[in-house]
């Protein structure tokens, strides 16, 4: 480990840190966050796959690798979350707040794992983050990349569909909690919560970002291409970058049902019936693609749709 073995070890003991990797020359922190939501573990399969291949193989790399478990109890649970969405909470009067006398579980989740960045960032001039996430759809993989340069930039490198600015539409996410900070990264959506390929797309995602962040050369990477490969197949009708067009928010008790076969970047109508509630048809208000149609229990957000920007 680099010079943060204080923090680190403040961290296993709770175990917060899923592990971490560093051959002893300086670079970049390569921060991997898995289970942000509870029923998303496949990030956390991936990032023990890719540390236990680099202390196995002693892969030279620059800087450290270290992954993080996100909602511990959720996870421990396999739901979205407990009380409420631990991705919506790292908003800045969040992290200012006089920790209310009752806080929820997601309160407390939020101050060990920003803690402990703060700590790690004390003897890191360069963080790069990727924070692995599933849908309930069906989906293809892809990047949701917040408007910050450097992290736009990197996104760039990699062969999937880039979802930009999501954060206006839902503040509060760890992405944009770390570009704050001016850390590079983004959210990677590696698949649908079930699917096994899932994990398969988050490990080729982190493998690639120990490239493309600097922190490994590509000779060191033997199975590069098959990585670039492996996600590059995932095609989305010839159209790389998306911006959002619109977004349901769903309002406590209206009973909002989506209806069902909805795939990620799946093309809809303006006019065209996507869901129902309490009052009635819920009709799309654009042409687009929807992105994230919710089939699951929890969560507030009932689909988004995307305009191209190729």
């Amino acid at each position: 480990m680099a010079r943060n073995g204080a923090a680190l070890t403040s961290a296993l003991s709770d175990g917060r840190v899923i592990g971490s990797y560093s051959s002893g020359e300086p670079g970049p922190l390569i921060l991997a966050m898995g289970g942000i939501h509870g029923n998303e573990g496949s990030g956390v399969l991936a990032i023990e796959s890719v540390i236990g291949q680099l202390r196995e193989k002693r892969t030279p790399i620059s800087g450290t690798f270290i992954g993080l478990l996100g909602n511990r109890p959720a996870l421990a649970r396999g739901t979205r979350c407990i009380d409420e969405d631990l991705n919506r909470c790292f908003r800045p009067e969040r992290m200012t707040a006089t920790l209310p006398p009752e806080p929820s579980s997601e309160e407390g989740q939020l101050r060990e794992i920003t803690t402990i960045i703060d700590a790690l960032a004390e003897h890191h001039d360069d963080i790069c983050f990727l924070d692995c996430h599933t849908t309930s759809a069906m989906t293809v993989p892809y990047i949701s990349v917040n408007e910050h340069p450097e992290s736009l930039h990197l996104a760039r490198h990699f062969p999937v569909s880039c979802v930009v600015g999501l954060e206006k539409s839902i503040p509060g996410c760890f992405g944009e909690y770390c570009n704050r900070l001016d850390y590079r990264g983004f959210t990677v959506e590696g698949g649908q919560h079930a699917d096994v390929a899932s994990i398969q797309h988050h490990e080729a995602m982190l493998w690639l970002l120990l490239v493309y962040s600097g922190a490994m050369r590509q000779q060191d990477l033997e199975q590069f291409s098959h990585y670039r490969n492996a996600l590059a197949r995932h095609s989305t009708d010839g159209c790389r970058h998306f911006r959002l067009a619109a977004h349901y928010r769903i309002s406590e008790g209206e009973q909002f049902v989506m209806r069902p076969g909805y795939v990620n970047f799946q093309r809809v109508s303006k006019g065209e019936v996507l869901a129902e509630n309490l009052f009635g048809q819920i009709a799309s208000p654009c042409d687009g693609r929807i992105l994230m149609p919710l089939y699951q229990a929890q969560g507030d957000d009932g689909f988004f749709l995307l305009a191209d920007d190729d």
